[in-house]
């Protein structure tokens, strides 16, 4: 490092430092602070130009190549303002760009230039010559007269300077390329390296803009644009130009390296959009690799106002070489991360529909093992919640004749502190819309409570909480288009919706409704087989009755072996108009006792001549425990006697159940009349019947 020149006495001055870099900004602040000067700064041009009216300075040092408002052109307008243009301006630039910076210096009447990294000393002496307005660092200046053999001298020294200088440009140059390089490398997205690598392309060519274009593969593909030297509404401008159009501008259509000096032309007749300045010199190389193209690079406006030279697109060629090349990196990584997670998604894919098969084959094997939805029901909670992690299932079913949800089955997976929930649960109905699963019941959809703490709608939230848990999942039971019941679980996690476990469930509720479905068909159908059987028995009557008891007893026999109905028994009315039972029949097993109150007050509307009397939640002590039915046995155009059958379930006489029965009364009936004909014509000393 050369010695620092002694300060000699000045004025203290205000120098203005304009580079777009703050590492090169603060040395040279520090430095010209030791010379007691005032120091301001600037990071592009057109801040600068403005920074310059307000303070004045003595001195601009400014770099050439900035984003926005370059050193040129801050010369420029530094010269068109009378109170600025006498302004010594010393450029600070790059040592690769030397040659351009002192042709731009000539042009613009800079007479000073310092190459970066300079020497402290270098930069105080030249400070010092601008601001005593010396010109022994100037670019212009005579030259004493010489002999001939120091003139020889002279020439031969200036050549081995020439090609130091030389050599010295294209280190200078071959270094910048390693470090770009290494810069772009280290980026990891495609946005940041072709920022990068846009605004290294101008440091590189000396360019005053420069804009990239790059694409991958794909449908539509995808653009990665950068544009550097332009303001950044101008650049997002650019940016808009090059991503909203297809096919993707190429300026100049150009496929290979393409050098252009000249004229001046709009920006669109070479290919660029029209926000991208006048374009003169210019420079486009494509970016690819050694398979494919990716995109380009172009670089405008050479900062020395000449052409691009061969060593511009050489030096750039072997760039954007090495660009296609991570590009390619990055897009073969983007693609194999692409191909990966679709892998994985195809892998969960398929573990679904196993995981979905299985369950719904256990559901089905569950199914088909059992008779009843009481029977089949707690293994069917129990194989959903095994397999889909929830603690507790449960089965409403809707009860038709009171249009109400009612509970069918429970089962949990040994929950501590369940008791209060269990017996809220077995003891609640809910009707159409209230609840959680009367809401299933109305909107005929899936209802999923992530959190039941914050859904206003679980009625059963205390209880609930109590048993520690925290989601629950409803979803309708649907047999022949119609909600059957509704199926519900219960996790002891927040539980988000998930899409896939409500379409399985979707498919589980139809299998749940399918069964219930088919078995109500199949009972029906063992239910009219039974009746079948109990009419043709009691056609068969009146031949072997031979007296109003066996009649009696045998109508009550037929409707217990034949029909099973739970409890069946005849009634007359006697002489005081009171009521009694003159023979009954119980189904062996049938505990439950008939409500005799229900059924004196049915036969007494019988015998009033009101017909058969039905009534669908009575039969035994409790109401809604069964089923009866009374139905009148004429003899002569009057009701003789009334038989009344019980059923042990809740609307057992449905349309098709009542005329058969109605036919079995008639029947009965009928063989009244007959052993009264018979009893008539009964032979002189036979019994009467």
């Amino acid at each position: 490092m050369s010695a620092l020149p002694a300060q000699s006495e000045h004025k203290v001055a205000t120098i203005l430092i304009v580079d777009d870099h703050a590492a090169n900004r603060e040395f040279l602040v520090t430095l010209l602070k030791h010379g007691g000067h005032r120091l301001a700064e600037a990071s592009d041009g057109s801040s600068a130009l403005e920074m310059a009216r307000d303070e004045r300075p003595d001195l601009i040092i400014s770099d050439i190549l900035m984003p926005s408002g370059d050193g040129y052109e801050l010369v420029r307008s530094l010269r068109r303002e009378p109170l600025l243009a006498e302004v010594p301006v010393v450029f600070y630039t790059a040592h690769f760009n030397e040659r351009e910076a002192l042709n731009l210096a000539r042009a613009c009447g800079v007479k000073y230039v310092l190459t970066k990294p300079a020497e402290p000393g270098d930069v105080l002496r030249v400070v010092e010559d601008a601001l005593a307005g010396s010109d022994g660092a100037s670019l212009e200046g005579g030259e004493a007269a010489q002999s001939v053999d120091q003139t020889y001298l002279r020439l031969v020294s200036s050549k081995l300077v020439q090609t130091t200088q030389e050599l010295e440009w294209t280190t200078s140059r071959l270094m910048a390329l390693i470090e770009m390089c290494i810069q772009i490398a280290a980026e990891r997205e495609p946005e940041q390296m072709v920022k990068t690598f846009c605004r290294w392309t101008r440091d590189l060519v000396a360019a005053r803009h420069a804009v990239v274009g790059l694409w991958e593969a794909g449908t539509p593909p995808t653009g990665h644009i950068a544009v550097s030297g332009l303001s950044d509404e101008a650049a997002e401008a650019v940016e808009a130009g090059l991503t909203s159009v297809t096919p993707h501008p190429v300026p100049l259509s150009a496929t290979g390296p393409v050098r252009r000096a000249g004229p001046v032309s709009d920006a669109d007749d070479v290919g660029l959009p029209w926000a991208y300045p006048p374009v003169g010199a210019m420079l486009v190389v494509p970016v690819k690799s050694p398979t494919r193209q990716y995109g380009w690079v172009c670089a405008t406006s050479k900062i020395s106002g000449q052409a691009f030279s061969a060593d511009d697109e050489r030096l750039l060629t072997i760039f954007a070489s090495y660009l296609g090349r991570i590009f390619e990196n990055h897009c073969l990584l983007s693609e194999l991360s692409q191909r990966s997670r679709q892998l994985e998604m195809e892998v969960a894919q398929r573990a679904m529909s196993q995981w979905r098969a299985e369950m719904q084959c256990e559901v089905a094997r569950v199914l088909a093992q059992t008779s009843t939805i009481e029977e089949a029901a707690p293994e069917v909670l129990k194989a959903i919640c095994t397999k889909a992690d929830f603690a507790i299932g449960e089965l409403w079913e809707i009860n038709r004749d009171e249009d109400r949800l009612c509970h069918v089955a429970t089962w949990h997976a040994g929950v501590e502190g369940i008791d209060a929930f269990m017996a809220e649960t077995q003891a609640s109905t809910f009707s159409r819309g209230e609840g959680m699963p009367g809401q299933v019941w109305r909107d005929e959809a899936p209802v999923w409570v992530a959190d039941v703490e914050k859904e206003a709608g679980f009625l059963r939230s205390a209880s609930a909480s109590a048993a520690g848990v925290k989601s629950a999942l409803f979803f309708p039971v649907v047999a022949r288009g119609r909600i059957a019941g509704v199926l519900g679980f219960f996790g002891e996690n927040v539980r988000p919706p998930d899409p896939d476990l409500v379409l399985l469930f979707r498919a589980i509720g139809g299998q749940v409704g399918q069964f219930i479905d088919r078995r109500a068909q199949e009972e029906r159908l063992v239910r009219l087989s039974r009746m079948h059987t109990m009419l043709a028995s009691a056609g068969e009557l009146s031949a072997y009755a031979e007296n109003k008891a066996a009649l009696f007893e045998g109508a009550c026999r037929i409707a217990i072996e034949d029909g099973k109905f739970a409890y069946a028994q005849v009634r007359v009315r006697d002489e005081d108009r009171g009521l009694r039972t003159v023979a009954s029949a119980r189904l062996m097993g049938a505990t439950p006792k008939p409500d005799l109150g229900g059924v004196d007050r049915l036969t007494a509307d019988v015998f009033a001549g009101r017909g058969p009397v039905i009534d669908n939640e009575r039969g035994f002590s409790r109401a809604g425990d069964g089923s009866c039915a009374a139905l009148p046995l004429d003899h002569g155009g009057k009701v003789r006697a009334v038989l009344v059958l019980h059923a042990a379930t809740p609307g057992f006489f449905t349309p098709s159940e009542l005329v058969i029965v109605k036919q079995v009364a008639v029947d009965i009936s009928m063989a009244l009349d007959s052993l009264q004909s018979r009893s008539l014509h009964a032979a002189p000393g036979e019994p009467a019947l």
